[in-house]
């Protein structure tokens, strides 16, 4: 209204925007758990290969010593394919935890434009200037 400090706000626009916000907020978390989710089964994924590698070093490290006799050489192949998949999962569990942490970055950045977009809609609602962006 002009000459006042009030001013119109368009009701079904309003309701449209809070129905939006109230079914935008359920997506990004269950986006969160996916991520959580995905990050788990990389580590889980991760923990099993290196488990298979450690078998197959031990059983290929065994089937040294019996076939050839050869127990430090043995050994220090098994060590030497121990450390590879250690340092393999150690990789792969370094990247899932990046992949998750983009992953949780950019749902922070789209929880805080929906949180903004929420403390405008109260400010219209209570006719309170529209605080600048965060």
């Amino acid at each position: 209204m002009p000459g006042t400090s009030r001013c119109m706000v368009d009701e079904n626009e309003l309701q449209e925007i809070i129905e939006s916000i109230r079914e935008s907020i359920p997506e990004q978390m269950r986006q969160a758990q996916e991520v959580t989710r995905e990050r788990d089964e990389i580590l889980n994924s991760a923990k099993a290969d290196a488990e298979r590698t450690i078998a197959a070093a031990q059983a290929q490290a065994l089937e040294m010593v019996q076939e050839q006799g050869l127990y430090k050489t043995a050994e220090r192949e098994a060590r030497r394919i121990i450390e590879e998949a250690n340092q393999q999962a150690g990789e792969i569990r370094s990247r899932a935890d990046e992949y998750a942490l983009q992953s949780l970055q950019a749902l922070e950045t789209q929880l805080t434009a929906t949180l903004n977009t929420v403390r405008n809609g109260i400010s219209s609602l209570r006719n309170e200037p529209v605080p600048a962006a965060e």
